[in-house]
């Protein structure tokens, strides 16, 4: 009788296919919330903000602008040619998720203030120069909403990338 078989559960046998994923990210977070609970939002802002480059600033003042919603409306075109049916859940999902942010923003927390308007236009804070960034309404993260709205989206309909690669993209 072999003793060494042992049944898993799915989320067992995912976390043993994809070790080489989740111990790299596990050990990110946990040194992330470390240095959060050490030295704050505040400091760790700070210091990210701190190294800057032109060529990045000239590439992220471009790019913030596809968390605006242009990438959602682009997709929901290119599914009109795919499948009406998804481009109308795609396109509820949107307005949804666009409408919850927006109350959370100014309902919920309305008092978070983006970095401008925490730290003022001081010299420790690097602006782009061009950019006139906004000060309110931080939090949730638009951003962020929209890029986890497409890879929830789009990732698992991708079923040829490995699933590292799916979960990988999910948690950016």
């Amino acid at each position: 009788m072999d003793h060494n078989f042992r049944k898993t559960s799915f989320v067992g046998q995912v976390f043993d296919d994809n070790r080489n994923f989740f111990i790299p990210v596990i050990l990110f977070a946990a040194l992330f919330f470390t240095l959060l609970g050490i030295y704050g939002n505040a400091c760790l802002f700070l210091f990210v903000n701190r190294h800057y480059s032109d060529f990045a600033d000239f590439f992220f003042r471009y790019l913030t602008n596809l968390g605006d919603g242009i990438i959602a409306a682009l997709l929901i075109v290119i599914l009109l040619w795919i499948s009406y049916r998804d481009a109308l859940t795609f396109l509820i999902i949107t307005l949804a998720i666009t409408i919850i942010v927006n109350i959370l923003k100014d309902h919920i927390f309305p008092e978070l203030n983006r970095p401008v308007a925490y730290f003022g236009t001081s010299e420790i804070l690097h602006l782009i120069p061009g950019y006139d960034p906004p000060t309110l309404s931080t939090f949730p993260s638009g951003h962020t909403a929209t890029a986890w709205l497409l890879f929830w989206s789009v990732i698992p309909e991708c079923t040829s990338l490995p699933i590292f690669l799916q979960m990988w993209s999910q948690g950016l």
